[in-house]
């Protein structure tokens, strides 16, 4: 079955300063800055998709999300930002590492490189 996750996409060509806005868009969002103006429980994991522009120069997409709690799955709050949007992503399987702290993007590749191995073992 499909879940929602609320999302936003940041184009750019920094990961970390992508990263960084997505989540600041989304925290402002389960802080308050939705339709009914409630706090919204932070879930885990939140995810990035990186969608590589098409050269060396080109920006890339990044699109930040939170899972949407169980208890709102059926009515989430809509957001008062339009840059943000909720959206059903069919069910997957994800292989999740957790690590403290806002990681910057040399964190991404040490960690992915681990859970990499993990996967492999």
């Amino acid at each position: 079955d499909a879940a929602k996750w609320t999302s936003t996409m940041v184009s750019g060509t920094d990961l970390d300063e992508a990263v960084h806005t997505g989540f600041r868009r989304l925290f402002n969002y389960i802080s308050g800055e939705n339709n009914k103006k409630v706090k919204i429980p932070m879930t885990t994991p939140v995810t990035t998709k990186i969608e590589p522009g098409q050269g060396p120069y080109c920006e890339t997409n990044f699109t930040v999300s939170f899972f949407v709690p169980f208890a709102d799955q059926t009515s989430p709050p809509e957001p008062t930002d339009p840059t943000v949007f909720t959206s059903p992503l069919a069910q997957m399987t994800a292989f999740v590492s957790s690590f403290p702290g806002f990681a910057s993007g040399e964190d991404w590749i040490e960690h992915s490189k681990a859970l990499a191995n993990i996967l492999d073992n």
